[in-house]
Parts: C-alpha cells; sequence; structure tokens
C-alpha cells in the first residue's frame, strides 16, 4: 500500500542516491543521508539540505557546503559550521555567524566580520581585528578587546577606544590614552 511517503534507497557504502539533478533525497524527517564520509551531497544549486532541525549536515572536515549565495546554513544554535579554511561564511548582510564560543571566525584577509550590532568578535587570541580605518570595534559591552599581548588596538587618531568604566585599554606602547 502507498503510504505517500519518500522512499530512500541507500547504496552498500551508505550514501544516499542523487536523482537526475545531482539532489541527494531527503528522507521523512527531511534529513539528507550523509555518505560513508558523513558527508552530505548537495544539490544542483550547491546547497546542502537541512535535516529535521534546521542544520546542515558536515562533511568530513567538519566543513559546512555553503548554498549558491556562499552563504553558510546555521544549525539550530544559530551557529555557522566553518569551511575547509577555517572561516565562517558571511550572511547576504556581511554578517559572520559566531561559533559556540561567541568568536567570529577570520575571514581569508584575517578580518572578523562585524556582527548586525557592528560589533567584532574577538579571534581565537583574544585580538578584536581593527576595521578599515584602523579602529577596533567594541564588544556588547563597550570595552575593546585586547589583543593576545593584552594591547587594545588604536584607532585612526591613536586613541583607544573606552570599556564599559570609561576606562581605555592599554594602546600598543602600553600607554593609557
Amino acid at each position: 500500500m502507498d503510504t505517500g511517503a519518500p522512499v530512500i534507497t541507500v547504496n552498500r557504502d551508505g550514501e544516499c542516491q542523487a536523482n537526475r539533478y545531482g539532489e541527494c533525497q531527503a528522507n521523512r524527517y527531511g534529513e539528507c543521508q550523509a555518505n560513508r564520509d558523513g558527508e552530505c551531497q548537495a544539490n544542483r544549486d550547491g546547497e546542502c539540505q537541512a535535516n529535521r532541525d534546521g542544520e546542515c549536515q558536515a562533511n568530513r572536515d567538519g566543513e559546512c557546503q555553503a548554498n549558491r549565495d556562499r552563504e553558510c546554513q546555521a544549525n539550530r544554535d544559530g551557529e555557522c559550521q566553518a569551511n575547509c579554511d577555517g572561516e565562517c561564511q558571511a550572511n547576504r548582510y556581511g554578517e559572520c555567524q559566531a561559533n559556540r564560543d561567541g568568536e567570529c571566525q577570520a575571514n581569508r584577509y584575517g578580518e572578523c566580520q562585524a556582527n548586525r550590532y557592528g560589533e567584532c568578535q574577538a579571534n581565537r587570541y583574544g585580538e578584536c581585528q581593527a576595521n578599515r580605518d584602523g579602529e577596533c570595534q567594541a564588544n556588547c559591552d563597550g570595552e575593546c578587546q585586547a589583543n593576545r599581548d593584552g594591547e587594545c588596538q588604536a584607532n585612526r587618531d591613536r586613541e583607544c577606544q573606552a570599556n564599559r568604566d570609561g576606562e581605555c585599554q592599554a594602546n600598543c606602547d602600553g600607554e593609557w590614552a
């Protein structure tokens, strides 16, 4: 009896068979079956089908396949999976989704993309990347993130941005503005 549920045929390697358009068929939960390397097959637009939690299955390197707009699909925690360079793909607003530590992955130029509030998340060294004017973006508390030497990146006037207590983090010479 036909129940109307899609029938998915898995091959001997645990891979989901692609249809004639190169798309991987979803199972009855809207999940895309992973192949033997834990990769989700991309559809004809280079998009990875989401599972029932709206998560994009990671490939064997923990990478999330980008969609046709070079956006990385967010998982259920709003995190963006890193690509093969450890970069977080920007969304259509030029925002980089934070990872599970609240850090923003650097792009290929070593720049940290600002979030929707104009804040720059710290990189893995606790450094805040400078914006195009040489200014360091404040975090959500109005503090300027220190770099790995405890220094605060100076803005274009060689001024250090104040933290939430009105204190200025030390500049690159260890001086207080």
